[in-house]
């Protein structure tokens, strides 16, 4: 059962059922200044409305205050802090009163005046300055008309000044659309990865949401997701960037990277064999022809020691000394992206990882795979009539031969390309440079996969629409 605070009020819950209650409003210390401060007189106005003596913070957490206490029936939003129901003022037990008996019917004609004013206005001023307050007893009629040439001409200049500052403010504000149209192309690239403007505006259009959820608009949100995968800031410095709390900065990753997860994972294509052809690169023609169709290679990620032994145990990587997980990326000729696997743990082979990855059921007869030496598939690409070319061995032999030497340099030259992919992508976006957090490898029982293949595959689906480091001529 709660019971309303004020003294002298019998309402509560179940008895009066056309009566509703509401907390106190706390101190909001997470935020903005201007957020701390109206909070903070808020919680005071309410406490002096109540006027009760032995008012504690322990006590206030567990009391309520009904409905029959506001003009409106309930509480009014933080910022409006001019409505008369900022605070209780109605029924309070005693003398005292919260606000001037005449504050509804003041806060009623403001209402009117802004009404009537932005219907005048400008589309594009949304703000109305408020030069001058009649009061109740004196008529605009009385004024000089010359008094009120000069006030026209006053709020005509203020108009134009708000519209300004308004210019100003959505240039200045950190990552609008606006500011970013009008930076720099290295600025865009230090902050996004991506090349320029119109890719970024390109980008957001295909990918954006229709649902606004909250304080930042639906590109700021989109810049906190590039910002994190370019720059892996903490989420307490995105917060202070973007003026908003750390359980916003989250929710934004979480759904914007499950978004781009889906919407950009046709950018990783395995072409069609005609159009690798077509396409081919001069380094590759000269030295296999046509034939070749993906060039494969493992990379690895650094995550934090899970507490669990048996996670413990399997992402642990006896070549990098480090618990990570571990990709199979594969690039065609032209120097695309054209397959990620799913992330492994850091213990397996190469070998398991590639036969396992779904790679091999892509290959087409008379197709040419290069790799490194460790990947000991030549069986499992020849099941798929296809060829697997890696550098010669030297164990067990004294030197190679010259064909063997000719051919692991022709290899070398063009396998190169594949390291120099992943090289962009980890310079591109240095999320997958750092340690991760073992979040990242934890599969939620809400999610599909765990949040460290949804990051590594929109790393690599935005560093395709960046230029090939693979040269044509």
């Amino acid at each position: 059962m709660v019971l309303c605070i004020v003294v002298g009020c019998s309402n509560r819950s179940g008895r009066n059922k056309d009566v509703s209650f509401y907390r106190i409003p706390v101190i909001r210390t997470t935020r903005s200044e201007r957020e701390f401060q109206l909070s903070k007189a808020r919680r005071e106005g309410f406490l002096a409305a109540i006027s009760r003596q032995n008012l504690t913070n322990s006590k206030l957490e567990n009391e309520r205050i009904c409905s029959r206490h506001f003009v409106t029936g309930k509480p009014v939003d933080l910022f409006d802090e001019t409505n008369p129901d900022w605070f209780p003022s109605q029924l309070l037990g005693h003398s005292k009163k919260a606000r001037n008996p005449k504050s509804v019917e003041r806060y009623q004609r403001r209402l009117a005046r802004q009404e009537k004013t932005s219907d005048q206005m400008p589309c594009h001023v949304n703000v109305e300055p408020e030069i001058y307050d009649v009061k109740e007893n004196e008529q605009a009629d009385d004024f000089p008309t010359d008094h009120i040439d000069g006030l026209r001409k006053e709020l005509a200049v203020a108009y134009s000044t708000i519209s300004s500052l308004k210019h100003t403010i959505q240039r200045l504000s950190p990552f609008t659309e606006d500011s970013m149209q009008s930076s720099t192309d290295g600025f865009i690239q230090h902050y996004t990865g991506l090349p320029n403007f119109k890719v970024l505006k390109a980008m957001f259009d295909y990918v954006t949401p229709q649902d606004m959820r909250t304080k930042l608009s639906r590109f700021q949100e989109f810049m906190v997701v590039l910002i994190k995968l370019r720059l892996n800031l903490s989420n307490e410095d995105l917060c202070y960037r973007f003026d908003v709390c750390r359980s916003i900065i989250s929710r934004i990753l979480s759904r914007w990277l499950t978004i781009l997860d889906a919407e950009l994972q046709p950018l990783i294509l395995w072409p069609d064999r005609d159009i690798l052809r077509k396409t081919m690169p001069e380094c590759f023609l000269s030295s296999f022809g046509e034939k070749v169709a993906i060039i494969i290679d493992c990379f690895e990620i650094f995550v934090e020691r899970p507490t669990n032994l048996l996670a413990r145990a399997c992402t642990w990587s006896q070549y990098k000394h480090h618990n990570t997980v571990k990709f199979l990326i594969g690039i065609a000729p032209q120097g695309i992206i054209s397959f990620i696997s799913d992330a492994w743990g850091g213990r397996v082979s190469d070998k398991f990882l590639t036969e396992h990855s779904g790679i091999l059921n892509k290959l087409l007869p008379g197709d040419v795979v290069l790799a490194d030496r460790g990947f000991d598939i030549l069986d499992s690409v020849g099941m798929q009539q296809a060829k697997l070319c890696i550098p010669a061995f030297t164990k067990g032999k004294d030197q190679l031969a010259a064909i063997e030497v000719e051919e692991t340099r022709l290899i070398a030259n063009v396998r190169i390309h594949v390291e120099r992919v992943i090289g962009c992508v980890r310079q591109k976006f240095t999320i997958l440079k750092g340690t991760l957090p073992k979040d990242y490898i934890t599969r939620h029982a809400a999610e599909d996969c765990p949040l460290i293949d949804r990051v590594t595959r929109v790393c690599c689906a935005l560093c395709n629409v960046c230029d090939s480091v693979v040269p044509f001529d």
